[in-house]
């Protein structure tokens, strides 16, 4: 997988910045970050009262964007990781069809 971009916009009147904290954390993991040193993650701490959201950019420009009020923090990693999984099985048919 290309370089991945997260950002994460962490709102403390809102009351889900828990949830963006938790899919942080999981994604920041030592474990997590060795498989893919390409992912860079950012966090935007504000007290603006907006929704707090996880912004995913990935190497082709596609974007992912959750909105912590609406989704657990399970329901995230999983949006994630289909994404992911998506694009790196479009990517080896691609690879297949270059290379027969």
């Amino acid at each position: 997988m290309g370089p991945v971009t997260l950002h994460g916009v962490l709102r403390r009147k809102s009351g889900a910045e828990g949830v963006n904290l938790i899919f942080l954390q999981r994604i920041y993991h030592k474990n997590i970050y060795d498989t893919n040193r390409n992912c860079e993650v950012t966090t935007d701490v504000r007290h603006d009262g907006s929704e707090p959201l996880i912004d995913v950019m990935f190497a082709d420009g596609d974007r992912l964007i959750m909105k912590g009020a609406n989704l657990t923090a399970v329901e995230m990693l999983t949006a994630l990781s289909s994404r992911c999984n998506a694009k790196e099985q479009k990517a080896e048919q691609k690879s297949k069809k270059k290379n027969p």
